[in-house]
């Protein structure tokens, strides 16, 4: 199975969530209809397995709900390392979300899909979170890629074979000041694409560019109605869980990173670098 290309929509996506949901009020057998199949349990897999079983409930009260999430490695989360999976497993207990670990998908069709270990799941919906790929207009620029199809540039996010081009967000392979590669997620897409536009604009006016610094590294998975678990750091200590996570993790998708700005007044009075919350610094 091919990776993802990635995106800047949120998951679900209206007009997506819509159409996944659709079958789940319109009477269709019990099962495989019943069944939903997320392959990855990384950051998206967990988030959108935890959200299922209080929505699908919700659509169909009378009707049962299997939500089964797969992941290759041997363990959830395995991007996220040790500390927040205590959590997260639990969550995923608690909301009834069956997982299975140390398999792979090897087939999907119409109504069931097949694993790597020749077990068969019957579904009509597979969610697929297990990968991501930069966009192919990269391929169009004279530089060098990494494994996720994105281009390497400097300090200043500048591509070093094409010195006329800057690179930003889910494009652009770069470290943190601690030797950090940052991560196709929107905690480094936003600075990536404030740091890329400013050093851009300046190379052009001859005014000195500025080197990345996206700042502290934070996680928030949001866990569905199990709450949800923040940490800090590359070693993701945990810091909050359960409603004091639940309640960052809106702030950060309804006010941090959502609804963008289309005013350019309002765009400039958000281009400096937001404070973190205090637990994190």
């Amino acid at each position: 199975m091919p990776p993802t290309c990635s995106t800047s929509t949120p998951w679900p996506a209206r007009r997506d969530s819509r159409r996944t949901y659709a079958g789940w009020s319109g009477g269709r057998p019990a099962w495989p209809g019943d069944t939903v199949v997320v392959i990855g349990a990384g950051f998206t897999g967990i988030e959108v397995a935890t959200a299922l079983p209080s929505r699908l409930q919700a659509l169909a009260p009378r009707r049962p709900v299997r939500v089964v999430l797969i992941e290759a490695d041997p363990a959830v989360g395995p991007a996220l390392g040790a500390s927040p999976r205590p959590v997260i497993e639990q969550a995923l207990d608690e909301l009834g979300v069956q997982v299975l670990t140390g398999r792979r998908l090897v087939r999907a069709g119409p109504a069931e899909v097949e694993l790597s270990d020749g077990s068969v799941i019957g579904t009509r919906t597979a969610i697929w979170t297990a990968g991501l790929a930069a966009n192919s207009l990269t391929a169009r620029v004279n530089g060098t890629r990494d494994g996720l199809g994105r281009l390497v540039v400097d300090r200043f996010l500048r591509v070093p074979e094409a010195p006329s081009v800057f690179a930003a967000g889910d494009t652009a392979a770069v470290d943190d000041p601690a030797g950090h590669r940052v991560l196709q997620s929107c905690q480094h897409a936003i600075p990536l694409g404030k740091f890329a536009g400013h050093n851009a604009a300046s190379d052009l006016l001859g005014h000195p560019l500025e080197p990345f610094d996206p700042g502290p590294y934070l996680t928030c998975v949001d866990l569905g109605h199990a709450g949800a678990v923040a940490t800090a750091g590359w070693d993701r200590e945990v810091r909050l869980t359960g409603e004091a996570a639940k309640a960052l993790k809106k702030a950060i998708c309804e006010s941090y990173i959502y609804p963008p700005a289309h005013d350019a007044d309002a765009l400039l009075a958000g281009a400096a670098r937001r404070p973190h919350p205090a637990i994190f610094t």
